[in-house]
């Protein structure tokens, strides 16, 4: 049986049973197998090697029908044993109890509405806010938003309704919850092999598992090809692996310095796939006022032109999933700035020799020319203090003018911004590792599905390759002068030379700029009424400054100016639901 491409889903667990609480459009509905009900929207990996475990033939079976028999075998540890990108839920009809999880990584969202004998949720939260309702905004969750540029934390704008975080999975029995941890990044034990040969071949194993995993066998799978290493990467192992293979690129005409077409075209040539190019200029962000209705805050809303683009194209070819490169700076081991965290891992282990050979092989190989005292300091001292006190291993980059200093004392964004979000790892470079992760899903989780027409997948944070990054020697996979050097050292002879070896990527967005530069509307919009000064976050004067600045290029932290944006349009489109002058609720 061809395993089906699986949408979004909500619904509400009441007492002695199930209540569907109504299906938004293109929601699925629940199957039931083995006395489950069962519902999940994303794709399970590895289906055949799964199938084997639980003794089933995977081609007479459909996912739904998988995981009621992972749920009967594992329980509440299900998360730990089923691989892909996937949110499930599982109601014993017998037992009277329920399972909410999705993969390890939290890649795909779930959300939750605990009432007094019930549980409610939904992949998108639109299906569990109703916007027409006067509840309070969580506070919290707004400071966070900017603080960090992005959610964190279990948090949603809604104090009622939570989402599941990553490594997390919810079980419901008689009208209690209680969270499982399955998984833990800190808990991957240490490899060692024998060879750089060995580590090669895993590593090529691993990543066209991963690809292969992710492959819509049922049609043509699209690949976003940027031009990068990550995505590159992707496009080369699915090409030999497949013949329904296309590639999709955003190009950069207007701004050549930027274009990454030779790097692109590479690719296409030697795997030799269909390819289909958007210009970027003809999608900018900005390029038209917010009509998607979000139930969070989001950086979506200025690129709504982009994803109706895509749609259109990909639809026309007819394409339902889309690789992606994603996570691969993470898990590939990109370019760590100027000092590596995990250079103060031996000190954890009491190796401190080891710490100052590492010091010195990395001084040596840098261009930069600080002194030993700097590198001592840098790499070794700061990131074990703040490791100790359970603070990111980053310094916190200077706020911006806007934002009030009353709001930000108050919200105390000394301490918010450089708090730890994942649970604690024994070492400080495994810990910016899992930090990297978590950022990433939450990243995935902010992607607006509810409005495309076509799923992503992330072949590079397939579980199995995550873990084997993350538990090789750092030599294997960073060096001075060479950041994801397995990867370039594993894919030779399958990317073409000039991406292999590339040292940089082009960076910059004059796109934005341009973007708002072209829209006085959504300069009028971000200005007029600023709800983020009624709430008395920015300073009203300063705030239209900024947006004004930004329009001709002059910005101060693109992603704090970013949040911003996202959280001043949602919360007028939250206004203006309660005002009534939104139709309907956030399932637009």
């Amino acid at each position: 049986m061809r395993p089906q491409i699986t949408k979004g889903f909500r619904g509400c667990l009441k007492g002695l049973g199930t209540q569907d609480v109504g299906l938004s459009a293109g929601s699925c509905r629940p199957e039931e197998h083995l006395g489950c009900q069962v519902w999940l929207h994303g794709y399970i990996a590895d289906r055949k090697e799964l199938g084997r475990r639980l003794g089933l033939d995977c081609a007479r079976t459909t996912n739904c029908e998988l995981l009621a028999y992972a749920f009967r075998r594992w329980g509440h540890a299900l998360q730990a044993h089923v691989l892909g990108e996937y949110a499930a839920v599982i109601f014993d009809l017998h037992g009277q109890v329920a399972l909410l999880c999705h993969d390890a990584l939290g890649l795909a969202p779930l959300f939750y509405a605990p009432g007094a004998d019930s549980l409610a949720f939904a992949t998108n939260l639109p299906d569990l806010a109703d916007l027409t309702a006067s509840g309070p905004v969580d506070d919290e969750y707004i400071a966070d938003y900017l603080a960090f540029g992005y959610m964190v934390d279990e948090r949603t704008p809604f104090r009622s309704i939570k989402r599941l975080l990553p490594a997390r999975s919810l079980y419901w029995a008689h009208g209690q919850i209680r969270h499982v941890i399955n998984w833990d990044l800190s808990a991957v034990s240490a490899v060692q092999y024998r060879n750089d040969e060995e580590y090669e071949e895993q590593f090529r194993a691993l990543l066209e598992a991963a690809v292969s995993a992710a492959l819509d066998r049922g049609g043509v799978t699209g690949v976003g090809l940027s031009g990068g290493l990550d995505s590159s990467s992707i496009a080369c192992v699915a090409a030999a692996q497949t013949g329904d293979l296309a590639a999709y690129s955003v190009i950069s005409p207007r701004w050549p310095e930027l274009d990454e077409q030779p790097w692109m075209r590479s690719v296409i040539e030697k795997c030799g796939m269909p390819w289909y190019t958007l210009d970027v200029d003809s999608m900018l962000p900005f390029s038209a006022l917010p009509r998607m209705v979000h139930g969070e805050p989001t950086p979506a809303v200025i690129g709504e032109e982009s994803i109706r683009v895509q749609n259109e194209l990909l639809e026309s070819h007819g394409v339902k999933v889309l690789l992606s490169g994603e996570g691969g700076d993470s898990v590939l081991c990109a370019s760590p700035g100027a000092v590596p965290t995990h250079l103060a891992d031996p000190l954890f282990d009491w190796q401190p020799m080891t710490a100052f050979s590492a010091i010195g092989t990395w001084r040596a190989g840098s261009r930069s020319g600080r002194s030993g005292t700097f590198w001592l300091l840098r790499a070794l001292v700061e990131p074990t203090m703040r490791h100790l006190q359970g603070k990111r291993a980053i310094a916190q980059a200077p706020l911006p003018s806007w934002l009030r200093p009353d709001y930000v004392r108050e919200k105390r964004f000394d301490r918010r911004a450089l708090r730890r979000l994942t649970p604690r790892c024994r070492h400080p470079g495994r810990q910016a590792l899992w930090h990297s992760l978590w950022i990433d899903a939450v990243a995935m989780a902010m992607i607006p599905r509810q409005h495309m027409k076509f799923e992503y997948r992330n072949p590079l944070l397939y579980l199995p390759l995550v873990e084997f990054m993350s538990a090789i020697p750092w030599e294997q996979k960073l060096r001075p002068k060479c950041d994801r050097y397995l990867q370039r050292r594993a894919l030779k002879g399958v990317l073409p030379e000039m991406v292999r070896r590339r040292a940089s990527k082009s960076t910059g967005n004059p796109a934005l700029v341009e973007g708002l530069r072209r829209s006085p509307d959504w300069v009028a919009y971000l200005c007029d009424s600023p709800m983020l000064a009624d709430r008395g976050i920015v300073d009203p004067e300063r705030w239209r400054l900024a947006v004004r600045q930004a329009s001709v290029g002059h910005t101060h932290d693109d992603k704090i100016l970013l949040a911003a944006i996202a959280v001043e349009t949602w919360l007028k489109q939250l206004g203006a639901c309660r005002a009534g002058k939104l139709a309907g609720s956030l399932l637009a």
